[in-house]
């Protein structure tokens, strides 16, 4: 039996209880189908559908007894999934600036109606990882303790604490992870505890009070400087600080000194690996920066910027990466201007710009010079033609640099004259290259225009990137295998795009409502509403603006917004993070950002792990000089 009911009707040709076909659906409007079965007499709402490309829509449509059945092979998946315990010799962690969400639902329905389908089916593929957790990514001001040679830091999770134990050389880290349990109470430690836990990897002499370490608020919306420093470090820290710990006071240069915090980045390099940077932005920009730079203040990208008197104690991020950091194996992303001299250089895409440094240098010339003197097999690139032509098994250093600033959106990409290489193909090829070492690879790839996007009111920019973002995954996940390579996929934070007023199935995601969504949720005038919209930003707050011939799935349209400002801003609910490969299961639950940062090193041992397992350890003080030498206390990952 079927019913059918909307706007207008069209022809049935052929329905069972397995499946409902639809052929040439000539009608403007909206169908909904319910489908019963004639001997139960059970209906359910099996579907919506708006009238797509000329009327001819792919369908996919389940009644109710495979909605059920559906649910049921969840179940079965659920219970025979398999834990991976092995050492992660890679890691690749994916980023994508500014994908909260309500970013990840519309590029879901986005990319299935870019199919011909109605969206809300599709699945994007990092949503099949097997491993979900949510990202807390407020920023906090943490009080810092030290005592002669070493400094503690203990920052709270939900389900206890962890301890990082650092030396005062930050290039030499050894850390504990140290799980907290019952004897926890507001945050009180046993100094005991800790000095005979810390005695255990023959650190040096350290003082601990009992009393708990505080911490404050520094924004309940985050930046992406302090989030991707707690992603990268372990540490969370400040609005605006780039791998330096929260005792650093924003554009203070002298408190940066010593307050430097290493990241995944540098720990793998320590190991004998491989490591990489992938993005869609500059290369010094924030989130990228936080896994080789060291600044109090992220807009410190090239020389002048730094203020005068702090350019003997801190580089800027273009001197750090290119100079400091010529380990980095693959570097592939825009920003070329930073790296070239106002005087002496223009760019080679663009003649009429000039480069931005005014200390005369050119560090990219710098960069080539180093590596052709060490005989090293090294390429720099900065168009699309050059980029293709790199053979991996010939290069074992590469720079690529395709824009004088960010490189473009997505939906411009193709337009570039002298071309730039996809976020996708920039992360075969830094896998291409990467994976020669036996010893394995750490890979940053960032989605960082998503975030730029959003800030400029476009949903569509941000959605095209997002998706662009997804087939960078969808090659990482081609050319490695689950056993050997964590791959973690998340956000920075989130934005303040929201998808609403009951839209039907099948719409558009980037038009407008239907009338009878508009009905239903009583709007009180007669403009249209649009399926996505910004709580603030430079998309216009005047509802008649969307009167008329307006599209509101063009390129150049921009979502309305409630608040007028030059620039959307970020948001601030929690992010989801996705994990599959080694250790992958330690992404679970609601965590604080900096944990994604503890889960990478643990995963590829690339610090020591002691998890403590005792539930009772306070109650035993009295035994514990007796039983230093009981390792089934604990369990070592090395």
């Amino acid at each position: 039996m079927l019913v059918m009911f909307g706007q207008s009707q069209s022809a049935i040709n052929h329905a069972n209880k397995s499946s409902i076909k639809l052929s040439q659906l000539a009608f403007a409007g909206q169908v909904i189908l319910m489908a019963g079965d004639p001997d139960t007499m059970a209906f359910g709402c099996v579907g919506q559908v708006s009238a797509l490309d000329s009327g001819k829509v792919n369908l996919s449509l389940h009644i109710h007894k495979e909605w059920f059945e559906l649910g049921e092979s969840y179940i079965k998946e659920a219970l025979t999934k398999k834990r991976i315990d092995n050492i992660a010799k890679n890691v690749i962690l994916f980023i994508g600036d500014g994908m909260g969400a309500s970013t990840v639902t519309a590029a879901r329905i986005y990319k299935g109606q870019k199919s011909g389908n109605p969206g809300e089916e599709t699945v994007l593929n990092f949503e099949d990882f097997p491993n979900v957790a949510l990202s807390k990514h407020l920023l906090i001001d943490t009080l810092h303790k030290e005592s002669v040679n070493v400094s503690l830091q203990i920052q709270f999770l939900a389900n206890g604490a962890v301890l990082w134990y650092q030396r005062a050389k930050y290039h030499k880290m050894h850390a504990i992870i140290f799980k907290v349990w019952q004897n926890l109470t507001d945050g009180e430690v046993s100094a005991k505890h800790l000095l005979k836990l810390c005695s255990r990897l023959s650190g040096p002499t350290i003082s601990v009070k009992s009393e708990p370490d505080t911490y404050n608020v520094d924004r309940q919306v985050a930046d992406s400087a302090g989030t991707a420093t707690a992603m990268m470090s372990g540490f969370k820290t400040k609005f605006g600080l780039i791998g330096v710990n929260q005792n650093v006071i924003t554009k203070d240069c002298k408190s940066a000194t010593g307050n430097e915090v290493d990241t995944m980045l540098d720990w793998s390099e320590e190991d004998g690996k491989w490591s990489g940077l992938v993005t869609t932005t500059r290369l010094t920009h924030a989130t990228p920066a936080a896994a080789y730079g060291h600044t109090p203040w992220r807009f410190w990208e090239v020389d002048h910027a730094v203020p005068e008197e702090c350019r003997e104690i801190v580089d800027d991020l273009a001197k750090q990466l290119l100079v400091d950091n010529r380990n980095i194996r693959v570097i592939l992303g825009g920003g070329r201007a930073v790296f070239m001299s106002k005087d002496h250089d223009k760019d080679p895409e663009y003649p009429d710009i000039p480069g931005q440094r005014h200390d005369g240098r050119n560090l990219i010339k710098e960069w080539i010079d180093y590596h052709h003197e060490l005989g090293h097999s090294y390429h720099y690139v900065w168009n699309e033609t050059s980029f293709a032509k790199i053979d991996p098994e010939k290069t074992d250093f590469l720079l690529g640099i395709f824009e004088p600033n960010h490189m473009k959106y997505e939906l411009e990409r193709h337009s570039d004259k002298a071309g730039e290489p996809s976020i996708a193909e920039m992360t075969e090829k830094a896998l291409s290259i990467l994976d020669k070492n036996k010893k394995g690879y750490f890979l940053m790839v960032e989605g960082g225009r998503i975030d730029h996007g959003h800030h400029d009111g476009s949903a569509k920019k941000a959605l095209e990137d997002t998706l662009a973002f997804e087939e960078a995954i969808q090659r990482a996940l081609a050319m490695t295998i689950e056993e050997d390579t964590l791959i973690i996929i998340t956000a920075d934070h989130s934005h303040t795009l929201t998808l609403g007023t009951y839209p039907a199935r099948g719409s558009n995601i980037l038009g407008f409502v239907d009338n009878l969504a508009l009905e239903y949720a009583d709007v009180k005038d007669e403009y249209p509403v649009t399926a996505l919209m910004y709580a603030n930003g430079p998309g216009s707050n005047k509802r008649e603006d969307l009167d008329g011939d307006v599209d509101p799935t063009a390129d150049d349209f921009l979502q309305p917004s409630l608040v007028p400002m030059r620039y959307e801003t970020h948001g601030g609910e929690d992010v989801a993070i996705y994990a599959r490969g080694p250790m992958a299961h330690l992404i679970h639950g609601v965590k604080e950002q900096n944990y994604i940062g503890h889960v990478m090193a643990y995963a590829a041992c690339e610090l020591y792990g002691i998890d403590v397992v005792s539930d009772n350890d306070d109650d035993n003080d009295d035994n514990d000089d007796n039983n230093d030498d009981n390792d089934d206390e604990y369990n070592l990952r090395t």
